[in-house]
């Protein structure tokens, strides 16, 4: 696979998960997981009962956002080179996306 398909892959992950209502906001819930752009970074919990947490730094030349006043959607749309680091971060929204990515999300 190339790494722009892989990138896409990433990228479509996400949209397949953000709904449509929530499209605005700087956050949304994957499966357990809670992901929240908070800019320069992006911050993902989840899922109970441990509530592992990661930062990840998302930070953009050229680019400026208040924490938590930018859609998340949005962001990962624009930028979708973060959508693989984001994903890679935070082992539960790796194993959703594996699952997701083949096949297996319900």
């Amino acid at each position: 696979m190339s790494l722009h398909a892989e990138e896409n892959l990433h990228l479509e992950f996400f949209l397949a998960h953000i709904e449509p209502v929530f499209a605005e906001d700087s956050n949304a819930d994957i499966g357990l997981v809670f992901v929240a752009l908070a800019y320069p970074f992006v911050l993902v919990v989840g899922p109970p009962v441990d509530y592992d947490r990661c930062l990840v730094d998302v930070s953009q030349p050229d680019f400026v956002a208040e924490p938590d006043d930018y859609p998340l959607k949005k962001f990962l749309e624009r930028f979708p080179h973060v959508c693989q680091p984001i994903i890679e971060a935070h082992a539960e929204l790796h194993r959703t996306y594996l699952r997701w990515r083949d096949g297996c999300w319900h």
